[in-house]
């Protein structure tokens, strides 16, 4: 972040936004859907706690069933699916290594049936490739980052050391007010299970790094999806037992939020993201330990379609990066 004290004030948005915009893996929205059915989170640990948290807190990720054409898939377009998997796991979920790339391009693409955006692309997704971008590398899941590397440096502490342990993709159908679905719109939520990796906090803390935004079918590509940031949150997954004590712990580390970013450099770049995005940091954090920020005007990033079926998805996203993810059974 420093770095950016020495850069030319256009130069300086520039570089926010390519920060900011980067939606190859992520992606906001600010429709509130149901999760429950799909969350995973630890044995012994729920999303919430018990009364007026649980009831506040809790979003409900609201997903299309999965269809199934089982009739029209291949032995070997199921065989190359596994194969892929098994390079990603042999890469370290590196979408960008030139085997994986390869072989999506000269093998998976080759036995892909035709894209059906509209009954395929919504639903419960989990990512098997690497998360999200710390500065100008990727890191992957069980990976020490810190939670401004894995944030965009919006919430607090922001060298607090985490571990991305789990990332989740929900699709839904974009509703407008009066509830009927809005064509070729999608809610897009992003969801990062984390535990703190900090010798400052001992036991760690377990919480969810939250992401929303939309998504829609580019009107000059069929195979492209723009997508949008608008908002975010950071929740506590509090335990079963022990609630009250664990929340307390939660808000010792976190309620630094809304303070002023340290450094000159994060200071400019803040004010930046303030005049040009509308960028709203958090204001400190509720009596449940959440807390969140929103951008009016969002930068908008987009995914190209590599492939896609009734259980898999493959994208490149505006900056080059591969995802792969499949549906949660």
């Amino acid at each position: 972040m420093a770095a950016a004290a020495s850069l030319p004030h256009v130069t300086t948005v520039v570089w926010v936004r390519n920060r900011l915009k980067d939606v190859s893996r992520a992606g906001m929205v600010r429709v509130p859907l149901d999760h429950t059915q799909h969350a995973r989170t630890p044995v012994g640990f729920r999303h919430v706690s018990d009364g007026s948290c649980r009831d506040r807190n809790r979003n409900r990720f609201s997903v299309s069933p999965r269809t199934s054409r089982s009739n029209e898939d291949t032995v070997s377009r199921e065989s190359a699916k596994r194969q892929l998997l098994d390079l990603l796991a042999k890469h370290e979920g590196d979408g960008n290594a030139p085997e994986v790339e390869a072989f999506i391009t000269d093998v998976l693409v080759g036995v892909a049936p035709t894209p059906n955006v509209q009954s395929d692309y919504a639903g419960s997704w989990d990512v098997r490739s690497r998360v999200t971008q710390k500065k100008r590398g990727e890191y992957k899941k069980d990976e020490v980052v810190t939670l401004g590397q894995s944030a965009f440096n919006v919430f607090d502490p922001t060298d607090l050391q985490i571990v991305v342990e789990d990332v989740e993709n929900y699709v839904s159908e974009l509703e407008v007010q009066s509830g009927e679905p809005t064509p070729n719109r999608w809610s897009y939520v992003v969801r990062n299970q984390f535990r703190t990796e900090d010798p400052r906090v001992d036991p760690p803390l377990i919480g969810y790094i939250e992401s929303y935004g939309e998504s829609a079918l580019a009107e000059d590509n069929p195979n492209r999806l723009d997508v949008r940031f608008t908002s975010g949150q950071l929740v506590p997954v509090l335990p079963e037992r022990g609630r009250d004590e664990y929340l307390r712990r939660w808000k010792e580390v976190f309620e630094t939020q809304g303070s002023p970013p340290p450094g000159f450099g994060a200071k400019v770049t803040n004010l930046i993201a303030k005049a040009f995005m509308s960028l709203e940091r958090p204001s400190g954090i509720d009596e449940c330990g959440v807390a969140r920020y929103s951008m009016e005007r969002a930068p908008k990033g987009y995914q190209d379609l590599l492939y896609l079926d009734d259980d898999m998805r493959i994208t490149r996203g505006n900056r080059g990066t591969v995802v792969v993810v499949v549906k949660s059974s």
